[in-house]
């Protein structure tokens, strides 16, 4: 039997943004008046992630921070994704921050807003 697609403004999103575990949509948050969708994230604990150094892929959480990045605008809304942008223990680069798969290190806007800007 073919597994239901969930349609909610969460698997949405998920979808949208093609995020795999351990990120996921925590909820969407629509702010008519400053006509803004802001998308938060988050990641399941307990698991690994990449480091934006050397690329490993098993990296520990060491510790996060909470920032947020400008997207492609959605339903003509200017869109927001917040998230803890997590440092992990590299065994090969020490304390790094993990690589994120919306953006660049260091970015402050997702990859496909910058590839939209660029060309």
């Amino acid at each position: 039997m073919a597994r239901a697609r969930d349609m909610s403004e969460r698997g949405i999103f998920d979808r949208a943004l093609n995020l795999q575990p351990p990120w996921f949509v925590e909820r969407a948050a629509l702010d008519p008046a400053r006509e803004q969708i802001t998308v938060y994230l988050d990641f399941w604990r307990g698991g690994t992630l990449p480091c934006s150094g050397c690329k490993a892929d098993d990296c520990t959480v060491y510790d996060t921070t909470e920032k947020q990045w400008r997207h492609l605008d959605c339903l003509g809304y200017r869109t927001i994704l917040k998230a803890p942008a997590p440092r992990v223990n590299c065994p090969a680069c020490g304390i790094r921050e993990a690589e994120l798969p919306w953006t660049r290190p260091q970015g402050m806007l997702t990859t496909p807003f910058e590839d939209f800007a660029a060309s």
